[in-house]
């Protein structure tokens, strides 16, 4: 079952990342997408974990020119990591082209 929380966009991406990831352990569930919403508002979608599963750690990473979701999605899958969304955001009040990988 699947569910979602506004997340503040004036935050720091560390902070919003902080923020979705007490979601994660509190319910817990793991994050499928966060997207841009109304009025500085963030939208996260979270699907329920199941049962006995442990909630892995959640990276958040900013993708500023000349990088690319290509480049830093070939980083991350080098130590281990899969690429969970990618997509436009708030953050610090700023549209960020943000990557989420597990």
């Amino acid at each position: 079952m699947s569910f979602q929380m506004a997340v503040d966009g004036n935050m720091s991406l560390n902070d919003q990342r902080q923020t979705l990831h007490l979601q994660e352990v509190t319910k817990p569930c793991l994050l499928a997408s966060l997207e841009k919403g109304q009025q500085l508002q963030n939208t996260a979608t979270f699907n329920d974990l199941p049962l006995g599963q442990s909630v892995p750690d959640l990276i958040l990473l900013e993708i500023i020119p000349p990088a690319t979701l290509q480049s830093v999605q070939k980083d991350q899958q080098g130590a281990g990591r899969q690429l969970v969304f990618n997509s436009t955001v708030f953050v610090s009040g700023q549209d960020a082209n943000v990557a989420g990988f597990r």
